[in-house]
């Protein structure tokens, strides 16, 4: 009674479902969607939540071992069957001729049936679950279909759904954008998206800063990093390493880019600068504005370059920030006066944030990349590169569509590091996992 009139609406998720035409096992696995929940519901939920892990726990390694054992003595008689058994020809026939029509008879039901259950027209592709009050939608479709971004567009407008999730990590979403007009002006990141730092100056009160994070960062999140700020004029750009202990555990100050279009990525002057004693690098933006992104991302041949130079393809051993531009000619202009002055240098502390943003380093990107290019998935995406076929319209449909309508929209799919975690669990062919899928 006291939810508000925009929450007594149906309560409905939009699922974008990509290459799996069946229904997720949601209504058997007891499983609610985080919509709208009340305190008392959410409680409740979080108790349920931790008895059922705290049971998994428990038991986890014995149901392991059960099905382990299981299909090991499964895997006799199905393999011999596969390869010793002799099937008739009519018997094979009579099979396919079963699952046809019963292909037939799904889809007839699909196109007609389902409509009628939830009293809407939707694509008979879209799968349907209820439960608790709650509705979800799942939208079958093939990624190179020209009707797929149709049928998404058209379930979301039909059901007006709370949220719509698509099967697809952020990472690759970006990919699929199209590149964006730039803007008169650009875009400012969020403060909480920025790293805080606390400069503390002779004579001064201490001041606190916002720089943006290297995407290699969250490798140290959590940890405290402070030091003296030196800035060396001679190697303004920081790509020169320094012989010994030439920052002395202090943080290292260079300008961002290079000279003359040297190659100057930021990795590149984190080695260089660590090798010189430095416990992490600060580089003064050449820009007014920092940007919305990390920083730190580049090509694989680019890291490839950095190993050839610094043989490490490796994360770089410290962390970078990246200072506005203002920020960072006032900190330059502090170390020189101090020096000139022999006053104490300005001190920088901070404490590293956590970062669940994809990060991999050039071992992983090469094993990856060979993993892709010599399994079926590089094949496939090979083909339709090279046929210039457009994949995945679907995912920005449904973008499209959720922002057209005022609906939040989000990527739900496991990042690139995971998939090819699980990808070699996935090819194992065990009988259980066949049956199961």
């Amino acid at each position: 009674p006291a939810e508000s009139a925009l929450c007594q609406r149906r309560r409905r998720v939009c699922y974008r479902f990509g290459d799996r035409p069946t229904m997720a096992n949601v209504s058997s696995t007891g499983s609610e969607l985080p919509l709208r929940r009340s305190a008392a519901d959410s409680d409740e939920n979080s108790a349920r939540s931790a008895e059922s892990t705290s049971s998994q726990e428990e038991g986890g390694g014995g149901k392991r071992s059960m099905w382990l054992l299981l299909d090991i003595a499964a895997s006799i008689p199905f393999w011999y069957f596969m390869f010793f058994v002799y099937v008739p020809e009519w018997a094979g026939w009579t099979m396919f001729g079963s699952i046809l029509l019963s292909m037939i008879l799904w889809r007839i039901y699909r196109a007609y049936g389902l409509s009628a259950q939830i009293g809407e027209d939707i694509p008979y592709t879209c799968g349907y679950v209820k439960r608790r009050g709650r509705e979800m939608f799942l939208v079958a479709t093939v990624h190179i279909s020209p009707r797929a971004p149709l049928d998404v567009e058209d379930v979301i407008d039909k059901t007006a759904p709370d949220i719509a999730m698509i099967e697809l990590d952020d990472e690759r979403l970006n990919r699929m954008r199209d590149a964006p007009d730039v803007p008169e002006t650009p875009p400012e990141p969020r403060p909480d998206q920025l790293q805080a730092l606390t400069l503390q100056q002779a004579g001064q009160e201490p001041k606190t800063l916002r720089a943006q994070r290297a995407l290699w960062n969250g490798e140290w999140a959590g940890d405290t990093v402070s030091g003296h700020v030196v800035y060396d004029e001679d190697n303004s750009f920081g790509l020169k390493q320094q012989p010994g202990n030439k920052y002395e555990g202090g943080l290292a100050l260079v300008r961002r880019g290079g000279q003359d279009g040297d190659f100057a990525p930021f990795s590149l002057k984190a080695h260089y600068a660590y090798h010189s004693g430095a416990s992490g690098i600060l580089v003064i933006n050449s820009k007014s504005r920092l940007p919305v992104e990390r920083i730190g991302g580049s090509e694989l041949k680019d890291d490839f370059k950095v190993f050839c130079k610094t043989s490490n393809c490796g994360f770089p051993p410290i962390p970078v920030l990246l200072l506005s531009r203002t920020d960072g000619e006032k900190l330059r202009e502090s170390c020189a006066t101090s020096a000139i002055n022999g006053v104490a240098a300005p001190q920088v502390e901070f404490i590293v944030m956590a970062d669940n943003y994809p990060r991999r380093t050039l071992r992983k990107r090469l094993c990856q990349g060979a993993g892709l290019i010599f399994s079926g998935i590089g094949l496939l995406y090979g083909i339709i590169q090279f046929f210039s076929v457009d994949v995945g319209a679907e995912f920005l449909a449904a973008e499209e569509a959720a922002q057209a309508r005022g609906i939040p929209c989000t990527c739900i799919d496991v990042d690139l590091n995971l998939f090819w975690s699980r990808l070699g669990w996935a090819i194992l062919p065990p009988p259980r996992k066949m049956l199961n899928s």
